[in-house]
């Protein structure tokens, strides 16, 4: 990968191993043709309905890049992890003084340190899993039991 130590394996490596945990398909340094040619986005994952572009930033420098990637490639949220809160508000800051007037409504922007980034993403993907999704009651009637069920309402007597 293109970035140092800090950037790949502390920041981009455990948001792509919590997308193998939940069978996310996604790959590192994803390319994307943009006006200035072709440039990466750091992860790229696609998950049904999710298209997720993460991109790990140091400081608030590169975020309008971040954006424009996502965009390109139709993400339709952007998650940028970021080494602590203060760099994380300082993204934002810097975010909200930008004239965005490309950034579609579908497109939602997560800017968080690692530890929250993984855990709302975990919550986002445990929300898509199947596993989750209770089984509902079915239709189908069966017959009681003759009198051997404790649920039986007349709690063992014979009809005699």
């Amino acid at each position: 990968m293109r970035g140092r130590f800090l950037h790949n394996d502390v920041l981009v490596a455990p948001v792509a191993a919590l997308l193998r945990e939940y069978g996310v398909q996604s790959q590192l340094e994803h390319a994307t043709e943009s006006g200035r040619g072709t440039t990466f986005v750091d992860l790229l994952a696609v998950r049904e309905s999710l298209r997720l572009v993460c991109e790990a930033e140091l400081s608030p420098d590169r975020v309008w890049n971040d954006v424009n990637k996502a965009v390109s490639l139709e993400a339709n949220l952007l998650l940028i992890v970021v080494p602590n809160a203060r760099i994380a508000r300082r993204v934002r800051r810097r975010l909200s003084r930008l004239t965005v007037p490309m950034i579609p409504e579908s497109l939602d922007i997560w800017i968080l340190p690692l530890g929250p980034a993984l855990q709302r993403l975990r919550e986002k993907l445990s929300l898509m899993t199947r596993v989750n999704v209770p089984r509902t009651l079915s239709h189908q009637t069966t017959p009681p039991q003759s009198g051997n069920d404790r649920n039986d309402l007349t709690h063992g007597k014979s009809d005699r």
